[in-house]
């Protein structure tokens, strides 16, 4: 009976150690490549996207305003990325000498597309819930102007994924109610996930 018990003991042990022949042990490196090709590629999209802001503070004769604009983006392609995020400003306008003073909010997207690793094109679109300066009968009432802007600008990397950001923006929807002066200039940062 004992030799019975250590003959199966023997099998069940050459069976476990069978086990540990894998390509760890055996030295298969074509299977740990693809094992490790599956796990990047699952990761490659995580690696487009990113965010960042931009920051604008204009000073004029009749205005003063700073802006906020929070993102978040998705490259597309190496050249094309797509981003969406939010507007905050704040307001100071001079309309016939009385001074209104205002918070400004609202939802932004844009698409950039990069004409060589560093210049790009950009158009954009907002839709800020501001008072209604052109109503003379009631100016505080809130109202969604929207606002369409195309231009370009400069992107000075650092690392693969990050950068500061310069860009001059055209409003072609430009009006007496419009909180922003053209041309606009924004200064802003782009980070990697």
């Amino acid at each position: 009976m004992t030799s019975f018990k250590l003959f199966i003991l023997l099998v069940f042990s050459c069976y476990l150690s069978y086990g540990q022949t894998d390509n760890v042990y055996t030295g298969d490196t074509a299977k740990v490549n693809a094992q490790h090709k599956t796990k990047t590629k699952n990761n490659e999209w995580e690696k487009k996207f990113f965010f960042g802001g931009m920051i604008t503070p204009v000073f004029s004769s009749y205005a003063f305003y700073v802006a906020g604009n929070p993102h978040v983006g998705y490259r597309v392609s190496e050249k094309l990325s797509v981003a969406a995020g939010a507007t905050g400003i704040y307001t100071s306008q001079r309309i016939g000498g009385i001074v209104y003073r205002q918070g400004v909010y609202g939802p932004f997207a844009y698409s950039r597309y990069f004409l060589t690793p560093n210049f790009f094109g950009q158009v954009q679109y907002e839709l800020l819930s501001q008072q209604n300066y052109l109503n003379i009968n009631s100016p505080y009432k809130r109202v969604w102007q929207p606002y369409g802007f195309f231009g370009g600008g400069y992107m000075q990397k650092f690392g693969d994924r990050s950068g500061v950001v310069f860009s001059i923006l055209y409003n072609v929807y430009a009006n007496q109610n419009s909180v922003y002066s053209n041309p606009l200039v924004q200064i802003g940062f782009n980070f990697g996930l």
